[in-house]
């Protein structure tokens, strides 16, 4: 287990949020085959331990599911997300590239990752409503 994943699944540990039971490693593949990317090691490592968490933590942290894991565009414009206050920024380059994979305090803000060519393969963003910051 690498060390990104060992310190992530504590992190989880330690607030007593409980865990999916993790993805498939057909899931991941479906997933990476719909996109066309290629997910880091560790984010397969990490999907493949927990699908996600049941719930926020108590500071309203919440991992999401492989399943619900999408490009930064299609999470603010679907349907399911209509009451968040999370827009995607008029900033963020390429958000296409970018697939969110947490919130925080319902929505409010979100997490993503860039796994496009045209965006730093990898980076981590913090997008909350207005604006990005690299992590």
């Amino acid at each position: 287990m690498s060390l990104a994943v060992s310190r992530f699944s504590e992190f989880w540990r330690g607030r007593s949020i409980p865990s999916r039971r993790g993805a498939t490693s057909q899931g991941i593949a479906e997933f990476q085959e719909r996109y066309k990317v290629i997910l880091p090691q560790d984010m397969r490592e990490l999907w493949l331990l927990m699908d996600g968490t049941e719930g926020a933590s108590a500071d309203d942290l919440t991992f999401w599911e492989l399943r619900e894991f999408r490009g930064v565009p299609e999470v603010f414009t679907g349907a399911d997300y209509e009451c968040m206050d999370v827009r995607c920024p008029p900033g963020l380059p390429h958000p296409a590239s970018y697939f969110a994979f947490s919130d925080y305090l319902i929505y409010s803000f979100c997490y993503a990752v860039g796994l496009g060519e045209s965006v730093p393969y990898g980076q981590v963003v913090f997008i909350d409503g207005s604006s990005w910051y690299r992590c």
